[in-house]
């Protein structure tokens, strides 16, 4: 028979290249070479591209002014590290409006970017913003829009991308010695504040703002103002109707003439209203003290009020006829009803003729109801045990009621 024939092996296939052979081992020289890259990118913008920034200053004023819509020029740009994150001083920055009028100026920024927000690809935000000597013009151009160095600012249909919204944004803004220059338009009134210092501050959707003055000119001096506020999510922190946090009021010297007439010039009401407004509040022609207010707010609207009150030297009348009243100590807690009607709890009272006390109350919590307009609805004073003849004779110095007085 026939040899049989020797079996036969079958091909080998062909050997992959080890590289390809361990997808580990892909991923860990994939991940080598991007940190590498990334590595030597950094090494190249901190040791060459930031600090020599001034060279791309022509194209950085254009990139922006294109960017806010309105002409933008700095004097000098100069890049360091604070840390791992880039800092940047820029010099002599001015900003100009719609009209070509300067809206915004300051001598010297200074800005740390945040390394989380270019991360997370939020765009351009800065864990801090210092501002040394800014001036900056603010003007109320109708009752619902206002004009902040240079944007327009609609309050009842604010977006995100506004000025507001921008503030926000940023982790901290500090700006020390502000020059704010206030054009109202609707009076026609101007005013120059001077050496304000503000600051910023915002944790997710949780945001901070102070406001310390040392005066204003035909107010009053010692101003400190402060608001903290929380969003809900998915909604922007320019849409303030969805605000709900705390705001906090403080005036160590106001001159009450001029507060008075300011209120009466921010007030929303129509000329019908004003009119019956005015014909129900005191005329005061001379005060001054100190002042507090604290107010907490829910969707933008406040709900629950507290002010303490502190004035002297009071020269006042109603309906004609003089108020017996040189001094005052007043807290007062007022709770807003959703028909516009404010109802005010008393927990201090105490007026004084300038003789010796003419009024005393505490701790029986009188209320009065106040209309839309600021008139007088209704109110409630309680006594447990007082002097018959005192109390006649504190009526009679009064400017109430004839039927009152008879009573």
């Amino acid at each position: 028979p026939p040899p049989s024939a020797a079996p036969t092996e079958p091909a080998s296939a062909p050997r992959r290249p080890r590289l390809y052979a361990d997808p580990l081992r892909c991923l860990r020289w994939a991940a080598f070479v991007i940190v590498l890259l990334a590595g030597l990118g950094y090494l190249a913008l901190r040791h060459y591209v930031w600090p020599g920034i001034e060279r791309w200053r022509p194209w950085i004023e254009t990139e922006l002014s294109q960017s806010i819509g309105r002409p933008l020029s700095i004097g000098a740009l100069e890049g360091s590290f604070d840390g791992l994150r880039p800092r940047l001083v820029a010099r002599d920055v001015s900003l100009l409006d719609g009209e070509g009028q300067r809206a915004f100026s300051v001598s010297e920024l200074r800005a740390v970017l945040s390394l989380r927000g270019l991360l997370a690809g939020g765009g351009l935000r800065f864990a801090l913003l210092e501002m040394d000597s800014p001036s900056l013009r603010v003007e109320r151009l109708d009752r619902r829009h206002w004009r902040i160095a240079g944007f327009e600012l609609d309050l009842d249909a604010p977006k995100e991308g506004d000025a507001l919204g921008l503030l926000t944004a940023q982790r901290r803004i500090v700006l020390r010695h502000v020059r704010i220059d206030w054009h109202d338009r609707l009076s026609g009134e101007r005013l120059a504040v001077d050496d304000i210092d503000l600051a910023l501050g915002s944790v997710g959707r949780r945001h901070r703002a102070s406001l310390r003055a040392p005066a204003v000119p035909g107010l009053g001096r010692a101003i400190d103002a402060a608001i903290e506020f929380y969003r809900p999510a998915f909604s922007s922190a320019a849409d303030w109707h969805k605000w709900n946090g705390e705001l906090y009021l403080a005036a160590g010297e106001v001159d009450l003439p001029a507060a008075m007439r300011a209120w009466q010039r921010w007030s929303d009401l129509g000329a019908a209203g004003a009119a019956r407004r005015n014909a129900a509040l005191p005329l005061i022609r001379s005060g001054q003290g100190s002042l507090q207010l604290w107010s907490r707010f829910d969707h933008g609207r406040p709900f629950d009020m507290l002010g303490r009150l502190s004035v002297q030297g009071i020269a006042a009348s109603y309906d004609g006829r003089a108020l017996p009243i040189r001094a005052a100590r007043i807290e007062v807690r007022g709770q807003p009803a959703e028909n516009g009607e404010t109802q005010l709890t008393f927990g201090r009272l105490e007026l004084d003729d300038g003789r010796g006390p003419l009024f005393k109350l505490s701790g029986a919590q009188p209320t009065l109801t106040l209309a839309a307009d600021g008139r007088p609805l209704a109110g409630r004073l309680s006594f447990g045990r007082f002097d018959a003849a005192e109390m006649a004779g504190m009526l009679k110095r009064l400017p109430v009621p004839d039927d009152v007085r008879r009573r």
